[in-house]
């Protein structure tokens, strides 16, 4: 009985649906992991290497200021641009007018992010103190692992458009190969 009750009807799953493809496009769009892994990495430069690396923290601290007015501020007016168009939108799935924003909006935020990433791999903090090393290699790691993400989703985006399945594929994909590159890195380490 309770299944007849709570069985949805077409335009509740059609919402929920709808729901589901606007949470996956907001989290192509979130670019709040990205921020903090760039903040934390700053703070461990302002607290253990401000003395070595002074133009450095000065260039971390300028480069958030920009990631925060043209990554983070753009996106949340974008956010509201896409959301208008998916609830706007009877078939979202196949929305020309949102595929191409999306796929600008993925363009953008993907030539805007290529800086960040190389401000990150081109980050060295030698240190003699055996914590702070693997304190700093885990946070420029971090750092780096959240930027190449969001750079090959976006990548993908820009070259294929948004479509769910295909999406959560690619994502799938990239956890998947940096879980492996991680062990494979790991158990060399240790050999």
């Amino acid at each position: 009985q309770y299944i007849e009750t709570h069985t949805p009807n077409e335009e509740l799953l059609h919402a929920m649906q709808q729901a589901y493809f606007l949470n996956l496009v907001s989290e192509l769009f979130d670019f709040s992991p990205i921020a903090r892994s760039f903040n934390e990495q700053a703070r461990l430069i302002d607290e253990h290497f401000y003395k070595l690396f002074p133009q450095l923290l000065a260039e971390y601290k300028k480069q958030i200021q920009i990631f925060t007015t043209e990554i983070v501020d753009v996106s949340y007016r974008f956010h509201k641009q896409y959301e208008r168009l998916v609830t706007q939108s009877t078939d979202y799935n196949t929305n020309n007018d949102l595929q191409i924003r999306i796929i600008k909006g993925a363009a953008y935020f993907e030539q805007k992010l290529r800086p960040f990433h190389k401000l990150a791999e081109a980050t060295n903090l030698p240190t003699d103190n055996k914590e702070l090393r693997k304190k700093t290699n885990n946070t420029l790691e971090e750092f780096l692992n959240t930027l190449t993400q969001k750079l090959s989703l976006l990548q993908y985006v820009e070259d294929n458009g948004f479509h769910a399945s295909d999406y959560l594929r690619k994502k799938a994909y990239i956890l998947l190969s940096e879980t492996d590159n991680k062990n494979s890195s790991g158990t060399t380490a240790h050999d």
